[in-house]
């Protein structure tokens, strides 16, 4: 079963994000798996606050977290979300 999806994400990024745990829910709109970005640099880094969830793209960094999944960044960078 297809779940309908809000934000179009490109093949090539949803191809890069292999280690999904949740089954790309964050794509829903739901915003049950979107860690909140606290800041971000140079499109490539999401500082994030401290995750809810387990992910396989999330990590530590000092007292700081950050976030690399690829469908996550572009739903930031290109939905402002």
């Amino acid at each position: 079963m297809k779940t309908a999806m809000k934000f179009d994400i490109n093949s090539d990024t949803l191809n890069k994000t292999d280690r999904c745990r949740d089954n790309y829910s964050c794509l829903t709109g739901e915003g049950k798996c979107l860690c909140e970005v606290e800041s971000h640099f140079d499109k490539n880094i999401l500082f994030i606050k401290t995750p809810k969830i387990l992910c396989n793209y999330y990590m530590s960094f000092g007292y700081s977290h950050i976030c690399k999944c690829p469908a996550r960044k572009e739903i930031f960078y290109r939905y402002n979300q």
